[in-house]
């Protein structure tokens, strides 16, 4: 085993021989809510609900080197990590971390369950835009983002982004603005958006690029009828 509530399997399946070797993972009875993977050096970026990993203590937030090793000069502990609730996904944006949840703080920062933070040290960035969601309210919370270009989509339980009415998913510039022109909607929460740059032979009435939605609802903002997707 390479850890508690994280691994790294070969294509096969298989444990990957020699990954975090002799790690012991996160806290027993936490979780690893979100993983994403930096490109640009293959190291990986982890938040949940931990307050260690691999015994060195590390609160909801913590980079690996590809090996699984722990990278010590990122949101080193003295910082207070997430309150108000936990992070639940993370996504990669050039030398960025954007991480999702309920939470309503960060470090101390007031932030409304969106932050995001630099790859180098986790220091929170700033310039992004992080009213986000009502996470004050009982259930709000953001369960995915996915970056794609110079545009982010943001997915989850909320009736409001940036004081704007906007149900359970949105669109937002780079620095976290809230898209104006993205108006569809969802009666339940979102939890799955994947971006599809469809190819020229397969190309429809929708267009040649479209998102797929996954969640639990079951019917979108201009009216129709739909079973989860």
């Amino acid at each position: 085993v390479q850890g508690r509530n994280i691994a790294k399997l070969t294509p096969d399946g298989e444990l990957f021989n020699g990954w975090n070797a002799g790690g012991s993972g996160t806290t027993i009875d936490t979780n690893i809510n979100g993983v994403a993977i930096v490109p640009s050096d293959q190291s990986i970026i982890i938040v949940g609900d931990f307050i260690t990993y691999n015994s060195t203590p590390r609160r909801q937030l913590a980079k690996l080197e590809y090996n699984g090793n722990l990278v010590l000069n990122f949101h080193p502990m003295g910082s207070t990590g997430f309150t108000g609730g936990v992070p639940l996904c993370v996504a990669i944006q050039n030398n960025y971390a954007i991480i999702g949840g309920s939470f309503t703080h960060f470090n101390g920062n007031p932030v409304g369950g969106i932050v995001r933070v630099s790859l180098s040290t986790g220091a929170i960035d700033p310039n992004f835009n992080v009213t986000g969601i009502a996470t004050t309210t009982a259930g709000n919370r953001i369960e995915e983002i996915l970056v794609q270009g110079s545009d982010i989509y943001v997915g989850g339980s909320f009736n409001t982004y940036n004081g704007v009415q906007r149900r359970n998913i949105a669109k937002l510039d780079s620095n976290g603005n809230l898209n104006s022109s993205f108006l569809g909607g969802f009666n339940s929460t979102v939890r799955s958006i994947v971006y599809q740059q469809t190819p020229a032979p397969f190309i429809d009435e929708a267009g040649a690029a479209n998102l797929y939605i996954g969640g639990d609802f079951t019917a979108h903002s201009y009216g129709s009828t739909i079973t989860n997707v």
